[in-house]
């Protein structure tokens, strides 16, 4: 699940992963929480990774997910965030 922005240095790659990795940790286990995150620390990836852990950790033979809410614009979601799941191999179906 790791990529690195275009022109990102392994030092400031290995930030952002540690920042993510720090900030699921914080939400996991939680019936609701919020994040407010800057521009760059990998919004789109840290909700995808999240995603693919709660659908990860559900039982195979669970008909349905527990529903969440995404608020972002249509187009970040509808555009890039297939591209995204593809970029980092991530088991989501979008």
């Amino acid at each position: 699940m790791r990529a690195s922005p275009a022109g990102a240095s392994p030092t400031t790659q290995a930030k952002q992963q540690a920042l993510q990795d720090h900030i699921l940790a914080l939400v996991q286990r939680r019936r609701l929480a919020g994040v407010a995150v800057t521009m760059g620390v990998g919004k789109t990836l840290l909700g995808l990774r999240d995603r693919a852990r709660v659908l990860a950790e559900s039982q195979p033979l669970e008909a349905t997910v527990t529903p969440f809410l995404v608020a972002a614009p249509t187009t970040a979601i509808l555009d890039s965030w297939p591209q995204e799941v593809r970029k980092f191999g991530l088991r989501l179906k979008v």
